[in-house]
């Protein structure tokens, strides 16, 4: 079964067809939120940077796992993230945070503002609990390292750790994010051209992008999450529409975005990744 995703005055819905595309092209694609889209120009995902918990996951048999901040690299790296947030964000008007509460998330916040150039102004910054990352339990036990063959068979996004979430339980949180993001910009009068980012884990933010561009289930688990560290920029164009960056599009295995001449409509069509 294929979807195809119409697009009328900025809403985007979607209604089953079995033929009315061929079977090679895949799943037609609106990276846009009609509230979030009229406001926000810009839309940053920055994945936390380097945590204890990543090079030494035993950590998290003694330590709460929102406790666990950044290794020395990690800070290190967060250090630099804040450079490259300005080449981005250089005159495109003030930027507002949207930060997960967890300790490696508001360590990559303060390290990242350190280093941020005071050409960029910055609105604020608010701790958004919905951002923190997929929840497996309170203090881990080697088990759950063990699950991970069985998440990876099951599917990661319907696989619910005993204790924790599914990734479903993630993406219904971060839509209810992106309609809290959507009255708050539009509080905020700055216009129609603002930019937000959101400092947040990896599976949080491989939601945030599924539930923006209207992603089926299975192109989800053909892609991957953010690497540690790295800036992920949506852009609004002329048509609309998010798009995401080339070199965050090709690291996260984004399905290919191409026209949908046949049928008229202004929209993506994506095409599954031959590979993982």
């Amino acid at each position: 079964l294929q979807f195809l995703y119409f697009i009328d005055e900025g809403a985007c819905y979607k209604k089953d067809f079995m033929s009315a595309l061929p079977a090679s092209t895949g799943v037609c694609y609106g990276g846009q939120h009609k509230s979030l889209a009229k406001y926000v120009k810009k839309l940053i995902l920055i994945h936390n940077a380097e945590s204890i918990d990543a090079v030494s996951p035993s950590v998290l048999g003694h330590q709460p796992d929102w406790r666990v901040g950044l290794t020395d690299k990690g800070a290190k790296h967060a250090s630099t993230l804040g450079r490259k947030l300005g080449n981005i964000l250089k005159n495109k008007g003030p930027v507002f945070f949207y930060v997960s509460p967890y300790e490696r998330s508001k360590q990559t916040y303060v390290g990242l503002r350190k280093s941020l150039p005071k050409s960029v102004e910055v609105n604020g910054a608010k701790e958004e609990p919905r951002l923190v990352d997929q929840q497996v339990g309170n203090y881990q036990n080697p088990q759950v390292t063990s699950l991970a063959e069985l998440r990876r068979r099951y599917g990661k996004f319907f696989f619910r750790y005993r204790e924790g979430e599914s990734g479903a339980d993630v993406y219904s949180r971060v839509s209810a994010f992106i309609e809290n993001v959507a009255r708050d910009v539009k509080k905020m009068g700055h216009g129609r051209d603002q930019t937000i980012a959101v400092v947040s884990h990896g599976m949080p933010l491989r939601c945030l992008i599924m539930r923006l561009f209207d992603m089926s289930v299975d192109d989800f688990e053909k892609m991957v999450s953010p690497l540690s560290g790295s800036i992920v920029t949506l852009t609004r164009g002329k048509d609309k529409f998010y798009e995401i960056d080339t070199i965050s599009r090709h690291a996260m295995r984004f399905p290919e975005a191409v026209a949908c001449p046949t049928h008229g409509l202004d929209c993506r069509v994506g095409k599954a990744p031959t590979s993982e």
